[in-house]
């Protein structure tokens, strides 16, 4: 599993865009896994136990969060959420981005599934709305 955008016209070359896609929009990640701080070095046990869960690389969601500061066209951010946690630092990061979107005025709103706990439960304190399920366990 990764962190990853759906439908978000940011991403590739500007020239590749479809002009339907150049109004405003919102953008939506997915946080989906254990959140770790950069990608699992292969052959790591981490690696091994990668194939029997997700991992969320939280430098390239960093990265994702920035593409989207820069384009004018996102009005609000979906953040899709059903993670256990992971490394505290790499959820900080998250957060600090959600905050500096926020500054800029984009509008976050976390969408919590079956689990968002620890450092997932941290990231969602940073959105301006929380929405969960009944049974989420936070």
């Amino acid at each position: 599993g990764t962190a990853a955008l759906e439908r978000y016209p940011g991403v590739g070359p500007v020239e590749d865009r479809v002009d339907d896609w150049l109004e405003p929009c919102i953008a939506v990640v997915t946080v989906s896994g254990t959140i770790v701080q950069g990608p699992v070095p292969p052959g790591s046990l981490a690696a091994s136990n990668q194939q029997q869960q997700q991992v969320v690389d939280a430098a390239k969601l960093v990265a994702d969060l920035r593409t989207i500061m820069d384009d004018n066209l996102v009005r609000a951010v979906v953040v899709r959420v059903n993670s256990p946690g992971g490394s505290a630092l790499a959820s900080d990061s998250i957060r600090r981005e959600l905050q500096r979107l926020k500054t800029l005025g984009k509008t976050v709103v976390v969408s919590m599934g079956d689990v968002a706990a620890g450092g997932a439960y941290y990231i969602a304190s940073a959105a301006n709305a929380v929405v969960a399920q009944p049974g989420t366990v936070t």
